[in-house]
C-alpha cells in the first residue's frame, strides 16, 4: 500500500469517533440550553415572606414549600393615649419594604422573649417598622395576614400589625358555631374556600373583629367570612378593588386555628393561583398602575362612589325583594284558591286554610268545626256575619276535573241536614279544572240547571275565580267588605260582575 493510501486509510478510522464526540458535545449543550428556558420560563417568582412571632418549626413548613422565609418577633407594646410608643420585644432580620408578604401572630412565644430591648432608640424603632408596613399594604402589591391571640390586643385595635383603625371586642370564648358568611360584592370565591376547608380547625376566638363595610382612611372594603350565631365576625379581608384584575385581599384578618402555618401556606399558595404577577413588583408588572398609591385621588373617589352606589343598589334590591315576598306572603291566599285542593297539598297551600283566610279577610268570623269519620278527621268550616245574624255551613272541594261531580252537592245537603242550627245554610265551595288558566274555566255546574231546585235559599254554590273576582275587587277598592259579603250569601250559583 502506498503512503498516501495509508494515511487516507487512518482518517477514515478516525471519522467515526470524531462525529461521535461531536454528536455527545451537541446533546450536552442542547439540554443545557433546554434546562435554561425552562427554568426561565417556568420558575415563577416567589415571594419573600416574613414570619412575625412563630418558631423555626414553623419556618420549615414554609420552606418545604418553596419560599423564601425569615422569622420576626414583636411583642410588649407600649401605648400612650390609646397609640402605641414602643415595642420592649423586636427583631425584624431586614427592612419590611424587603418583603412581600407578612404573616403575624398576635402572641409572642417564648423565643421571641430573647430579643428584649434596652435601648430606647430601638423600642421606638418598632413604631417606624409598623407604621412602614401599613403603607406597604396600602401603597403596594404586598399582602399580610393575622392570626388574633390573646397577647398584644390589650388595646382592643390591630396596632401589633399597623392597624390600629380596626378594632376589636373581646370575645366569648364558648363560641362553637361559626357560620359561613358570603353575600358581599368584593368576595374571593376561591380565598373564601380555602378559609372554609378550615373552619372545624378552630383552636380558639379571642377577639371579635368591629366589622366596617368600607374603612375610609385604609381605602378598603370590610369581607367578612365568619360569623357566630349572634353575628359577630370572627374571620375576615380586607381588600382593595381593580377593575381589570377585581378584589385584592390584602389584609387578612383570622382567629387561631390549630395549625397556623399551614392554613397560612395554603393562602399564599392561594393568592398565587388568583392573582396574576401577585408577588412581582417589576416595572415591567402593570398592577401597580392601579394601585391606589399612583391613581389620583379625584379618579379614586369616583371609582368609590361607583362601588358605593352599587352596594346601595344592592341593598335597595335586597330590601325590595324581602318587600316582595312579604306581599306575595300576605297575599298570596288570592291566588292559592285558584291552584289548590285538599288532597294534594299540605300546611299553608291547602285549599281550605286559604279559603278560611279569604273570608276572614271579607270580614267574616270563621270557625272550625273538627269530626272523625272513620279515623279520619273532616274540618267543616262555619262563617258568621254577627251584622245580620247569618251563619253558613262550608264545604270546600278541589278537583283538576273540568265537570265537578254533582255528589258534591249532595255531601253539603247532607251536611246541613245534621246541623243543630236550624236557620244555617250551606255555602259549597269548589276548585274545579284548576291545571287550566282561571278565565278559561267554564261556569259552575254549568250543564246541571236541575241541580239547584231541591233547596234554592238555602245552599249557595261558589267557585274559586268567582271567589278571587270578589276579592281583587275589594282589594282594588272596587268593592265595599259588606258588598262582596252580601254577595257571597245569595243562594244557588253565585257569579260576580262588577259595574265599576
Amino acid at each position: 500500500m502506498s503512503p498516501e493510501g495509508r494515511i487516507r486509510q487512518k482518517e477514515r478510522t478516525k471519522t467515526p469517533y470524531l462525529r461521535g464526540f461531536l454528536v455527545v458535545v451537541t446533546v450536552l449543550i442542547m439540554n443545557l440550553f433546554y434546562n435554561s428556558f425552562v427554568t426561565y420560563f417556568n420558575d415563577a417568582p416567589k415571594p419573600k415572606i416574613l414570619l412575625i412571632n412563630f418558631l423555626e418549626k414553623d419556618k420549615k413548613i414554609f420552606e418545604d414549600a418553596g419560599y423564601f422565609v425569615d422569622l420576626g418577633y414583636l411583642g410588649g407594646l407600649n401605648y400612650f393615649q390609646g397609640n402605641v410608643i414602643s415595642a420592649d420585644y423586636y427583631h425584624m432580620p431586614h427592612p419590611s419594604y424587603e418583603y412581600d408578604i407578612f404573616i403575624f401572630s398576635t402572641d409572642l412565644p417564648e423565643d421571641g422573649k430573647k430579643y428584649k430591648i434596652v435601648d430606647p432608640n430601638e423600642k421606638r424603632r418598632a413604631k417606624k417598622d409598623l407604621s412602614d408596613i401599613r403603607d406597604k399594604i396600602n401603597k403596594t402589591n404586598s399582602y399580610l395576614i393575622c392570626f388574633i391571640g390573646n397577647e398584644n390586643v390589650e388595646n382592643n385595635d390591630l396596632s401589633i400589625i399597623g392597624f390600629a383603625d380596626i378594632k376589636l371586642r373581646l370575645a366569648d370564648k364558648r363560641d362553637s358555631k361559626l357560620e359561613y358568611h358570603q353575600s358581599n360584592t368584593f368576595v374571593v370565591k376561591e380565598l373564601n374556600d380555602v378559609l372554609f376547608r378550615f373552619k372545624d380547625k378552630l383552636k380558639e376566638v379571642n377577639r371579635y373583629i368591629v366589622y366596617e363595610n368600607r374603612y375610609t382612611d385604609l381605602n378598603l372594603w370590610g369581607i367578612p367570612v365568619f360569623k357566630n350565631q349572634k353575628g359577630e365576625v370572627v374571620c375576615q379581608y380586607c381588600s382593595y378593588f381593580l377593575e381589570k384584575i377585581g378584589s385584592l385581599p390584602s389584609l387578612i384578618l383570622l382567629p387561631e386555628f390549630e395549625d397556623d402555618p399551614k392554613v397560612a401556606v395554603k393562602i399564599v399558595n392561594c393568592l398565587a393561583d388568583i392573582i396574576p404577577n401577585v408577588y412581582s413588583n417589576s416595572v415591567n408588572n402593570k398592577i401597580w398602575i392601579e394601585d391606589p398609591v399612583f391613581v389620583p385621588q379625584e379618579v379614586f373617589h369616583l371609582k368609590s362612589e361607583i362601588i358605593s352606589k352599587k352596594n346601595e343598589f344592592k341593598l335597595f334590591k335586597k330590601n325590595k325583594l324581602d318587600e316582595i315576598k312579604q306581599e306575595k306572603e300576605k297575599w298570596g291566599f288570592m291566588t292559592q284558591i285558584l291552584t289548590a285542593d285538599d288532597e294534594n297539598f299540605d300546611g299553608d297551600e291547602r285549599l281550605s286554610v286559604n279559603i278560611k283566610k279569604s273570608f276572614e279577610y271579607l270580614g267574616f268570623k270563621v270557625l272550625i268545626e273538627n269530626e272523625n269519620q272513620g279515623g279520619k278527621r273532616n274540618e267543616d268550616l262555619i262563617i258568621e256575619d254577627e251584622n245580620d245574624n247569618y251563619e253558613a255551613l262550608i264545604e270546600v272541594k278541589g278537583t283538576i276535573s273540568q265537570n265537578p261531580p254533582e255528589s258534591y252537592y249532595s255531601q253539603i245537603l247532607k251536611h246541613l241536614k245534621k246541623s243543630n242550627n236550624s236557620n244555617a245554610r250551606g255555602l259549597l265551595i269548589i276548585n274545579f279544572d284548576y291545571n287550566k288558566h282561571p278565565f278559561e274555566r267554564g261556569m259552575v255546574y254549568a250543564d246541571s240547571a236541575d241541580l239547584f231546585s231541591d233547596d234554592p235559599d238555602d245552599i249557595g254554590v261558589l267557585s274559586t275565580v268567582e271567589l278571587f273576582k270578589i276579592l281583587k275587587a275589594v282589594k282594588d277598592k272596587l268593592l265595599s267588605k259588606e258588598e262582596a259579603r252580601k254577595i257571597i250569601k245569595q243562594p244557588n250559583r253565585i257569579l260576580f260582575k262588577s259595574e265599576k
